[in-house]
């Protein structure tokens, strides 16, 4: 009797229990077939062994793995230059000094061209060593604080200079042909100390007489076409020297002025040649 109330007891707690979840359980469809399932249930179902091995959840963890982004990408290495490479360095040009000629020519162009102007202002500037060729309307040429040690070549010709200032001692070369110079116009012995002149071109200019005491290095002088009217026996020998020869002097041009050479023998006793000259 005890045995059937208790039985009585778990059947009611069991009908309460279902439904308690049925009550509360959303309602479903408890057809099998809707979710493909068989009415039959085999429980001793035996697992594919081959299936479930190692070796076939590796293949499906590397479709799995297919799916992750792509490695990142690796840059190339570093190029390593050979020990013996050596890197090329472009540097930018130098500035480069015009060059002065050592002879000036006035008849060409110029360093600076033809249309600089009356007024050459290089002072401080140029690091001169000499005088460069000056453009022939040049007035006033300015120069200070540069590097000219010995100015040699003088070279003035065709311009319409009237005086002719003090020069340096060191000049070897003095061309100023075709100018309107005049003797009254000139420094008294001016070539007295030019120790080192040897050439002195003064033809087409207006000098009375002859610039002397002309030094003894002298070996061309060029005076043709002047207003020259006399010669003196000092002029270009020693009168107080018998045997004073002046060997240097070849070249003397006295041509195209008023004066006779011919008149004048005692004046060419010291030289190696004759001047030439004819009067006019």
């Amino acid at each position: 009797m005890a045995v059937h109330r208790q039985t009585s007891k778990m059947v009611l707690y069991l009908v309460w229990t279902l439904l308690g979840f049925g009550l509360s359980a959303p309602p479903i469809d408890l057809d099998p077939e809707a979710y493909g399932f068989d009415d039959t249930w085999d429980l001793n179902y035996d697992y594919d062994e081959e299936l479930c091995s190692v070796s076939n959840l590796s293949f499906l963890l590397t479709e799995v793995e297919t799916l992750a982004p792509p490695p990142a990408v690796t840059p190339p290495p570093a190029v390593v230059p050979p020990e013996d490479y050596v890197e090329e360095v472009t540097l930018p040009p130098r500035p480069t000094k015009s060059p002065v000629p050592s002879t000036l020519d006035l008849h060409g162009p110029g360093l600076f061209g033809p249309d600089t102007g009356l007024v050459m202002n290089l002072a401080a500037s140029s690091e001169l060593t000499q005088i460069p060729p000056l453009p022939k309307e040049t007035t006033h040429f300015y120069a200070r604080f540069n590097k000219i040690t010995e100015l040699q070549d003088l070279m003035l010709a065709d311009n319409n200079i009237q005086v002719l200032p003090e020069l340096p001692a060191s000049l070897k070369h003095i061309d100023v042909r075709n100018n309107q110079l005049r003797s009254s116009s000139m420094h008294a012995e001016a070539f007295k100390e030019m120790k080192e002149l040897q050439f002195l071109y003064l033809s087409n200019n207006k000098l009375d007489y002859i610039p002397v005491p002309l030094p003894d290095s002298l070996r061309s002088l060029h005076l043709q076409n002047n207003n020259i009217q006399s010669i003196s026996q000092d002029d270009f020998c020693n009168i107080h020297d018998k045997n004073y020869i002046r060997k240097a002097l070849e070249d003397i041009r006295l041509d195209g002025n008023p004066v006779d050479i011919n008149f004048y023998p005692q004046a060419y006793i010291c030289l190696p040649r004759l001047p030439v000259g004819t009067p006019v």
